[in-house]
């Protein structure tokens, strides 16, 4: 495939280039299949992918993405277990500035296979690695069945113009002042990928609390999130930070194309850790209601869309730089994955699951992502030995406090 000229950067590759100092900046997909995968087919699918983000065979270098007249391929390794290999191939940073955007690996074993896609976070968020691994999913099935291919997002723009239209409050409600948290992690070398997965029959009875109490699964994550950190670090926690897709906000989501739209949401709230259970999350969800219909959360982004059309490139990512932060205490919920769209031909997906960025210490975040009503809780950090077994332990709790919490 020929590039013709260099493809264009947009304002949230600048920030989160700019937040690659707080973590390893990209974005995972995991697949676990009952069978082994046609490389051949999944080497064409992940090539035909570049017609909607041509970015992917690009080089990040001085700002911009630069052209390369190269084939993406799949990776093989053969091993005796996948999950210790998979984790260690999460744990591999990628080059951006002397190698494509995007890896994907095939783990095999003796019967089955694992699939890793690793992603700049330059290019993709959450919601936008879900849609590329659809994507993916999709034209190994078109090549495998023989139908006519037509791309999906080509010519779809990555930008913020959809902010120019976006109406919003103009009488802003008063809002409890964030305050900026700091759990007192060290941190270390280890790359740790700690995981703690919510069963089917638990996720069901998750569903029928939240309906019976017309509250979100966010608003009962955070409230066990509070509750958790107390149990286990003795940290009170007063601010929390939630990740919303901006997409919310548009008139049509599938008007953009493959790219990063989101923004913070913040909860704060005074001795949470004493705070009964069923009040703590009254109290998150009248909050969280305020933040997104406010829209609170576009405000950072507005600022940086002003940056970036003002200024040239280089000003522009240097200020982007100097005026983006990081929460340090996060939750980013990554969605429920959708079982039909995540098939390859021949092959039943036992396993799916999106995963976040490798944090450095001090920032902190839990992540979840749902898969045939099987969540997997998630905390991606660089630690100490000790820390990992404080980390693990979090998991556990988080999950016990969870199923205690709505068994009330």
């Amino acid at each position: 495939m020929k590039l013709e000229k260099d493809i264009s950067v947009q304002a949230f590759d600048y920030i989160h280039l700019a937040l690659s100092k707080y973590h390893n900046h990209q974005v995972y997909a995991c697949m676990r299949f009952n069978g082994h995968i046609q490389e051949k087919w999944l080497e064409q699918a992940l090539n035909l992918t570049v017609w909607d983000l041509p970015q992917l065979v690009c080089h990040f270098q001085k700002g911009r993405y630069v052209k390369r007249e190269t084939r993406l391929r799949a990776e093989v390794i053969h091993v005796q277990s996948a999950e210790k290999r998979m984790k260690s191939v999460m744990a591999e940073s990628l080059d951006i500035e002397k190698s494509a955007q995007v890896r994907v690996v095939v783990i095999r074993e003796t019967r089955k296979d694992t699939i890793v896609v690793v992603m700049s976070h330059l290019l993709c968020d959450g919601m936008a690695m879900k849609q590329y691994l659809y994507l993916l999913c999709g034209y190994y099935n078109d090549l495998a069945a023989g139908r006519n291919i037509v791309p999906v997002f080509p010519d779809k723009p990555r930008d913020l113009i959809w902010l120019e239209r976006c109406a919003l409050p103009t009488q802003k409600m008063r809002r409890i002042r964030p305050k900026r948290e700091r759990l007192l992690f060290c941190g270390g070398e280890i790359p740790l990928f700690a995981q703690c997965k919510i069963k089917k029959d638990e996720y069901r009875l998750i569903r029928q609390y939240l309906n019976r109490h017309g509250i979100t699964m966010n608003d009962l994550i955070m409230g066990v999130y509070y509750k958790t950190l107390w149990n286990v670090f003795h940290y009170p926690l007063r601010t929390l930070c939630t990740v919303i897709d901006l997409r919310r906000y548009m008139e049509d989501p599938n008007q953009i194309g493959l790219c990063n739209q989101t923004g913070n949401a913040y909860t704060t709230i005074c001795h949470a850790e004493r705070m009964p259970f069923e009040k703590l999350l009254a109290e998150i969800h009248d909050q969280m209601h305020q933040e997104k219909e406010q829209g609170y959360c576009l405000k950072q982004i507005r600022l940086v869309k002003a940056v970036f059309s003002k200024f040239l490139p280089n000003t522009s990512r240097k200020l982007i730089r100097i005026g983006i932060s990081n929460p340090q205490v996060a939750l980013t919920n990554l969605g429920i994955i959708d079982p039909k769209r995540v098939t390859f031909y021949g092959l039943k997906t036992i396993e799916c699951f999106l995963s976040p960025s490798l944090k450095r210490a001090p920032n902190f975040q839990l992540a979840v992502s749902t898969y045939q009503e099987e969540m997997m809780l998630q905390v991606n950090l660089k630690v100490s030995k000790m820390e990992k077994e404080a980390i693990e332990r979090f998991l556990e709790e988080f999950r016990c406090v969870l199923l205690a919490g709505i068994s009330k």
